[in-house]
């Protein structure tokens, strides 16, 4: 992630507001751009102790937003929430659980990342994982298992074949 790092970025989102129809439309686009904006920052901020544990609960309300992009920014910022201060993986445990749910791919990789990570760290995060989520979890990867293959989501380079 990298905000603010050109002014492409600027461009981009100006075109994205300039394309809206009517002022809800408007309304929305810079709102997503401001979460992005702010997780990009927060992302890069979380290396700090004391600012993870006071931007956490920002986060996990943008885990709730209705954007994948948004979303999975808010994921990845919690992996760093979970590794800086391992005692607010409780905190996370319920938005994951709903993450498990999307049907965004980049979404659900990362949130069955967070997913194991707050397993490793929480015993009590774990059990409710086993309660909650075993079932999602088989559909979730049966479904990766049977569907064809999609290049955007290759991360080695190689194909299926």
């Amino acid at each position: 992630m990298k905000p603010f790092s050109s002014g492409t970025r600027l461009r981009d989102i100006i075109r994205a507001i300039r394309a809206c129809k009517t002022a809800a439309e408007e309304h929305a686009a810079v709102r997503k751009e401001c979460a992005s904006s702010l997780l990009s920052f927060l992302y890069l901020v979380f290396k700090q102790h004391e600012m993870a544990r006071d931007l956490a609960p920002e986060v996990e309300r943008l885990l709730q937003f209705r954007d994948p992009n948004i979303q999975k920014k808010a994921t990845l910022c919690s992996i760093r929430i979970v590794k800086k201060v391992p005692n607010l993986a409780e905190n996370l445990v319920n938005p994951v659980v709903s993450l498990l749910k999307e049907k965004h791919h980049g979404v659900l990789l990362i949130a069955i990342q967070l997913c194991t990570d707050l397993c490793n760290l929480n015993e009590e995060a774990l059990e409710i994982f086993r309660k909650k989520c075993t079932e999602v979890l088989v559909k979730v990867l049966k479904d990766v298992v049977n569907n064809p293959y999609a290049p955007e989501y290759d991360v080695s380079g190689g194909n299926k074949n």
